[in-house]
């Protein structure tokens, strides 16, 4: 007891002899800058922390003020035996970035949370526009939200789509329409239900009828119908895509292509024509990430 209450004397009378960070969670890239947080500490703190004593610390108004910074999902303050602070933060994980209808973004984490963006990096994640734009959202929005992690989450998970989708699309009727990276086409994809089928048939429709036939051939594919695509194409005179388009897409689909069993669409491909001046153009925010190895012109 006396040796605890001298060791508990010694705490109280130390002073802080320094600070150590450690950062964990998060994606490829850092949104949380350690300088950025020791800056924090030293704001709450009231000044400088080396030096400080050691009673003068409360460590648990510190972690409340960093829990406060939107990309800090955990903190937690402790000395050591050397009075030396150390801070351990979870950073959040984005898995999407919006676009709001009126120009603005940010990305979400798995949990819906809005997460700011950085002038420093950006995080490689599914990209969807149309997004309503309120502060506060809606119970609809909620849902939305929910609908968008679902699909990013899906995406992020396959190498495959996390390669060949540049952008998603929310329409005025909530539904979702998919910019491809190769491939001069959109794709339907509804609503955010039974995603992987989805996914699932459209890459069966990439394998089966448009590597043979052309990534350019159909302008508008639906794969929101359960069992079967819907494919439209333009009533005008048959076209190929280029030699370096179809030497690209061979390559998005040869490590995929040797996993996947031998199999044909669920159901059936439906074809649909529409005529040239009804061509569906793709909306994009962005500029499209096309290499410049790729042609996307189409030759007779």
């Amino acid at each position: 007891m006396i040796l605890l209450a001298a060791a508990m004397q010694k705490q109280k009378s130390g002073r802080c002899s320094g600070l150590s960070i450690s950062i964990r969670g998060g994606g490829p890239v850092r949104f949380l800058d350690r300088a950025e947080l020791a800056a924090q500490l030293r704001r709450t703190a009231g000044g400088e922390l080396a030096g400080k004593p050691l009673s003068a610390f409360r460590l648990d108004q510190l972690e409340a003020a960093l829990i406060k910074n939107p990309w800090v999902e955990e903190a937690q303050l402790y000395f050591d035996s050397r009075n030396l602070l150390h801070l351990n933060v979870k950073e959040k994980t984005p898995i999407a970035r919006l676009f709001t209808v009126s120009g603005d973004s940010y990305y979400i984490d798995s949990f819906c949370s809005r997460l700011p963006l950085s002038d420093r990096v950006s995080a490689r994640v599914p990209l969807f526009t149309g997004f309503p734009d309120r502060r506060t959202w809606l119970k609809k929005d909620s849902l939305l939200a929910r609908e968008v992690r679902t699909i990013a989450l899906y995406v992020l998970r396959d190498p495959f789509w996390n390669a060949q989708v540049a952008q998603i699309d929310i329409t005025p009727e909530r539904k979702f329409e998919m910019v491809p990276l190769l491939g001069n086409h959109l794709v339907k994809l509804g609503d955010a239900a039974d995603v992987e089928k989805k996914f699932h048939r459209l890459f069966l429709f990439y394998r089966n009828v448009l590597r043979p036939a052309g990534f350019s051939r159909y302008p508008v594919i639906d794969v929101q119908y359960r069992g079967q695509i819907v494919a439209t194409r333009v009533n005008e005179k048959k076209t190929v895509d280029s030699v370096q388009l179809r030497k690209n897409v061979e390559k998005l689909l040869q490590p995929v292509r040797a996993e996947e069993p031998k199999e044909q669409l669920e159901k059936t491909v439906r074809e649909d024509k529409l005529p040239a001046t009804e061509t569906r153009v793709p909306k994009a925010v962005m500029p499209r990430r096309l290499p410049d190895a790729i042609i996307t012109e189409n030759v007779p």
